[in-house]
């Protein structure tokens, strides 16, 4: 039977699960096909259903019942029943899209490669969501829709990234059926796939989705983590060191980095020292069996790995035979009991006058151990460059292009100082256009380009805030009468509110040329409306208004503010933050306001919303404190509806910046590296790339700090962002993304 496919259905404890599964099987599309559903000594009823759908299927269906003897002996026994020449494993308590085997074996036949991996669905318990996973980790390369990718290309290694997990994978049953399985063990599907990897010739991916993978059931692998998880762990990854032992040089690295990963885990696991010492012990047992491969582990990890000199060689030193178990036992000690150190450090952090010292040895000691380390870290598919390789320059914020029309827009400060006493140069292409002393360090002068011969910026006319459109041909200058926040798509209008009120409260973002010590009331402050046709502004929503609507107690005699102000892209709404101060407490939330009618929406009020962006005009994407309790990221509608969106690489504050609705790039805030982050998001995917990492100096705090605040350029696929990692110098950087952003399609 030529390219015959047995799907095989390990069961237990799953009667919850196993008729979705069971329907999602019998209903493929493909003609040649059998469904072997093996019993393996579950106590719950499943046998009864799976003997039912045995009954109602017979052409299709095959139920085997077995003694109790975990994944593996499945695995085993499903390989040798089966006469099928390709194989597939459906777990129970997921299910297969209705054309998942025909999609799967067509894409093998086209290619002719030897193994078949594809993206999934996660789903949840009890929930509608849906989130597309495409398996691999984007971090090192993306793995391209249909290509073939041979073992002799380097683009073969990322496939070591992959997920191991069994979904959407079409394995070759003469070549799985040689591999013994421990038995009463989980993770044997790391087995299944790396063995099979390490002797595989190509590989083809498929980034249709077409297995749901169930993610939070209790009691699943996934969810809980018990000390017989460790054992699980060892087992099947030295038994995967014992049948593969002519593994490449990425085979053995991965398997390196699964040691860490399992040794690291024994913090998470309940139980007193002897028992995690015990753990760590067989642990060790694993390591042992990676010795060998020593210098193909290192060379490896020096490619994928930005180690410290101080991680690198505690690497070699677990790695050498002669250092090893002697490195091993003194990093677990450290980890279990302590050491001189952490007890000195403990006292040190009970004593409040020691504390306080502390606190400034640690904020001068991250920057002395950083000080060697890389400056500029990049993703290999991206390039990078500064717009202008010279001089203190920056462009400021995140919610506006620098580079549009062919042109670039940039604010250069001539000299090294830090201060907001001097003017800045506003730049085009590197040529001077104007300049002025309205500006700060986050947001620079507000500049933006209007249309592809003219830009607008804020300037101080000597006794009050304004703004101007300078035309950067000609240098003829139109000024407005008020300066300007946020300018609309249309270009007919802009928001804007009080600079000097945002100096008092949030320096970062204030102007400094007029006093501003004293705040105006809230009746005569808030958000202005700037027509900039008929050069008149009004006071539009006061902070009297604002606080009123959906008002809540603490906010009575507190001191209010609005701050990040973004005209949606078509031009009839505005979102903002509202903050208030009671004290020292800062609470924040965030407001949509429709242009025509000044009708206010309450989109998030969970005390805490940092940085938003527009995605398209009906919502916006940004980091808050969310519904479940959460600070993250999330989609708000304008009826104030969450759209969650996790990844483990999405875990500070960041600034946001959208390309077409589906590509978001977002940066953090420098970590205890000293370097700030840029993530990638593919919201059609559900992944996230890293971009790059930067660092950030010592000088570089409070106002005068430099965020990276990334913005897409107007004709998309690359984007800017303002950095510190050479020279200590503030420059502008452009980064191409055109390798990891695809075309859209027609």
């Amino acid at each position: 039977m030529k390219n015959k496919i047995s799907v095989i259905v390990p069961t237990y404890n799953v009667e919850k699960y196993i008729r979705k599964c069971l329907d999602s099987l019998v209903i493929q599309d493909y003609d040649d096909y059998d469904v072997l559903v093996i019993n393996d000594g579950s106590p719950a009823n499943e046998q009864v259903i799976i003997d039912e759908y045995q009954q109602k299927y017979p052409a299709v269906i095959k139920g085997i019942r077995k003694e109790n003897g975990g994944y593996g002996s499945v695995l085993e026994l499903g390989f040798r029943e089966s006469d099928a020449d390709y194989v597939l494993i459906c777990d129970p308590d997921d299910y297969l899209a209705p054309h998942a085997l025909s999609t799967l074996m067509k894409l093998k036949e086209e290619s002719g490669a030897d193994l078949v991996v594809g993206a999934k669905n996660l789903v949840y318990d009890d929930s509608e969501e849906v989130k597309y996973d495409p398996s691999f980790n984007p971090e090192f390369g993306a793995i391209e829709d249909g290509r073939v990718y041979r073992k002799e290309e380097k683009g073969f290694e990322r496939f070591y990234f992959l997920e191991p997990s069994p979904h959407a994978k079409l394995y070759k049953r003469e070549l799985v059926s040689e591999i013994t399985f421990p038995h009463k063990v989980s993770y044997t599907d790391n087995l299944l796939y790396f063995y099979t990897l390490s002797r595989v010739n190509s590989v083809v991916y498929c980034a249709e989705p077409l297995s749901y993978y169930l993610i939070n059931r209790a009691g699943n692998t996934r969810t809980d983590l018990k000390p017989t998880i460790i054992d699980a762990w060892v087992t099947v990854f030295k038994s995967i060191a014992e049948q593969c032992p002519e593994g490449s040089e990425i085979f053995w690295y991965r398997l390196f980095e699964a040691f860490y990963s399992i040794y690291y885990k024994v913090d998470q696991i309940k139980g007193d020292e002897k028992l995690k010492e015990e753990k760590y012990e067989l642990i060790y047992t694993y390591l042992q069996e990676l010795l060998p491969h020593k210098e193909a582990i290192l060379k490896k990890n020096e490619e994928y790995q930005q180690d410290t000199s101080r991680m690198k060689a505690q690497k070699a030193k677990l790695l050498d035979p002669a250092s090893s178990q002697k490195t091993y036992r003194s990093l677990y000690h450290k980890r279990l009991y302590g050491s001189l150190k952490q007890s000195v450090k403990n006292f040190v952090l009970n004593n409040a006058a020691l504390s306080r010292l502390y606190g400034v040895y640690h904020f001068h000691a991250k920057y002395w151990y950083a000080r060697n380390d890389e400056r500029m870290i990049l993703h290999p598919q991206v390039k990078c460059e500064a717009l202008i390789d010279e001089g203190v320059n920056f462009f400021g914020y995140y919610d506006k292009p620098c580079v549009a029309y062919g042109h670039s827009l940039l604010h250069r400060v001539n000299s090294t100082s830090l201060s907001y006493d001097q003017k800045v140069d506003l730049l085009v292409d590197g040529k001077k256009v104007s300049e002025t002393t309205t500006w700060n360090w986050q947001q620079g002068s507000m500049a933006a380009w209007v249309d592809e011969t003219h830009i607008l910026h804020n300037f101080f006319d000597g006794r009050a805030f304004r703004s101007k459109a300078v035309n950067i041909l000609t240098g003829e200058c139109r000024e407005y009468c008020f300066p300007v926040y946020s300018l609309s798509k249309d270009k007919t209008f802009g928001l804007s509110l009080n600079f000097s009120r945002l100096a008092k409260l949030r320096k970062d973002y204030g102007y400094f040329n007029l006093p501003y010590q004293d705040l105006p009331a809230n009746e005569e402050d808030g958000i202005w409306y700037v027509d900039l046709e008929k050069d008149e502004a009004q006071l539009w929503l006061t902070l009297a208004e604002i606080a009123a609507f959906c008002p809540r107690e603490d906010m009575q005699g507190a001191v209010h503010k609005v701050n990040h102000i973004d005209i949606s892209p078509d031009s009839k709404r505005a979102i903002f933050l509202h903050r208030w101060y009671v004290g020292k407490k800062k609470y924040t939330r965030l407001l949509c306001v429709d242009i025509a009618t000044k009708e206010l929406h309450l989109l998030a009020d969970q005390d805490m919303v940092s940085h938003m962006a527009w995605v398209g005009s009906e919502k916006v994407f940004g980091y808050l404190r969310r519904k479940d309790g959460k600070d993250g990221y999330a989609f708000i509608d304008l009826e104030g509806k969450e759209t969650v969106f996790d990844d483990p690489a999405l875990v500070d504050d960041g600034h946001p910046t959208v390309y077409n609705e589906r590509y978001i790039v977002t940066d953090t805030y420098p970590d205890y590296t000293c370097r700030s982050k840029l993530y990638l998001i593919d919201v059609q995917k559900h992944s996230v790339t890293k971009l790059g990492e930067f660092y950030s100096g010592k000088k570089y705090q409070d106002d005068r700090r430099c965020d990276l605040h990334p913005r897409f350029d107007k004709e998309g696929k690359s984007l800017t962002f303002d950095s510190v990692c050479r020279e200590e110098q503030r420059r502008t950087y452009h980064l191409d993304l055109s390798e990891l952003i695809e075309e859209e399609r027609s």
